[in-house]
């Protein structure tokens, strides 16, 4: 079921993404950086920064299998681990990733939890790997959200999508401060794709 799953999302992806009217907002110049956005905002993020030299961390929990065959096609290096599973592995190659040129992408209420808490050991790690943080808010002028511990976001196809971008240096921000942030750049995203759309 999981494999027909995955084959499922890697035939819908493409089709849905496209039919979304996709506005960036922000500055997106730093290389390497860590793209660092809430684990329910990344819908249209795979479309938008794909074939870009990004490593990106996916849970070794069998859910992460979801995502595996739709980042590998948009172009992504992958490095398995989380907070709860594999996660000292998954952040070294995270970091060999960054040595090696590439940018990495982070969520950091993920995988399981709780719902847009920025946890402490991805902010530990954000300020170890020394490069800026772009933190992404994503909005929709119409969405519906699934039954996830996340509530995942998923657009309405043909709706408008407002995704803003912020540059931190994790080095100068508490935990709750990058969080503030975070949710502070959702919220404006969320308001301009609503007034927009």
């Amino acid at each position: 079921m999981r494999k027909f799953l995955a084959k499922l999302i890697e035939f819908l992806y493409p089709i849905w993404v496209k039919t979304l009217k996709i506005t960036v907002n922000g500055d997106d110049e730093a290389r390497p950086c860590a793209y660092v956005f809430w684990h329910s905002k990344m819908f249209p993020l795979l479309h938008s920064w794909k074939n870009r030299g990004i490593c990106v961390l996916v849970s070794s929990h069998r859910d992460g299998e979801l995502a595996v065959g739709l980042l590998k096609k948009y172009g992504y290096t992958l490095a398995r681990g989380s907070s709860t599973r594999g996660g000292v592995r998954g952040g070294k190659k995270l970091l060999e990733a960054l040595k090696n040129g590439f940018s990495i992408a982070i969520t950091p209420d993920g995988p399981r939890g709780p719902r847009w808490r920025f946890k402490e050991e991805t902010h530990r790690f954000l300020k170890l790997a020394g490069v800026p943080a772009i933190l992404i808010g994503v909005g929709y002028s119409k969405h519906n959200k699934l039954g996830s511990w996340d509530r995942f976001e998923l657009p309405m196809p043909f709706s408008r999508c407002v995704i803003e971008l912020i540059k931190v240096d994790p080095r100068g921000k508490s935990r709750d401060e990058m969080e503030k942030l975070l949710g502070e750049i959702n919220k404006i995203a969320e308001r301009r794709a609503t007034d927009e759309g």
